[in-house]
């Protein structure tokens, strides 16, 4: 799983059960406030989660 934050990428190590990848990750993505997709086997964005004040819309 990959946790993009602050303009870098950091590879975090997977356990064996992909639920406690979910839940470690979820964890993280709390602690910074930031945003958590969760890809499929097929590469397909299947969960996205975001935490923190994030705007809706997004500012663009």
């Amino acid at each position: 799983m990959d946790r993009e934050g602050r303009g870098q990428c950091q590879s975090y190590v997977c356990p064996p059960r992909q639920q406690e990848a979910i839940d470690t990750v979820r964890g993280i993505t709390i602690n910074h406030g930031s945003k958590m997709l969760i890809h499929g086997r097929n590469g397909q964005i299947r969960e996205h989660n975001t935490y923190g004040n994030a705007s809706y819309p997004p500012k663009g």
